[in-house]
């Protein structure tokens, strides 16, 4: 499964993940993020920084189009600060002109929520870009301070 970039004019799509949040919390530690309110995400793409941190289309993952109750997050893939293991959390995305762009990297952190899918897919492509057996949750890095 190796990283392609695809430049297609076709609709953006993805896999639609659901959010996971502290029932019991009565504040909103994201910040107003993304999840503070959504309930599904649409994972429609994977960034890996070791390979310039582009955000590629998975062609597996071209299943639904992302809406305002199901907003675009891409999969980020870095490296441990000691360089050893890579791990992966999922960040907002905004698409234009059926471009997905990703924010800035250290303008998000970890807002207290995860999201997941039972669809095979997303550990599959996972276990690939980790070099190892992928989670099925992933933090959700929407909180931002700025």
């Amino acid at each position: 499964m190796p990283v392609t970039n695809t430049t297609t004019a076709s609709a953006v799509k993805g896999l639609t993940l659901h959010v996971y949040r502290n029932a019991a919390a009565e504040m909103d530690h994201t910040n107003g993020g993304i999840t503070a309110t959504a309930t599904r995400v649409t994972l429609v793409g994977i960034s890996v920084e070791d390979l310039g941190g582009e955000v590629t289309r998975l062609p597996d993952w071209q299943v639904s189009t992302p809406t305002e109750d199901a907003p675009p997050v891409v999969a980020v893939v870095n490296r441990r600060w000691n360089g050893t293991a890579r791990y992966a959390f999922l960040a907002p995305a905004e698409i234009r002109d059926n471009e997905i762009q990703r924010p800035p990297a250290g303008r998000y952190m970890f807002g207290g929520n995860y999201a997941a899918t039972h669809d095979s897919r997303f550990r599959n492509a996972l276990s690939y870009y980790l070099n190892n057996e992928g989670p099925d949750v992933l933090r959700v890095h929407d909180r931002t301070e700025l």
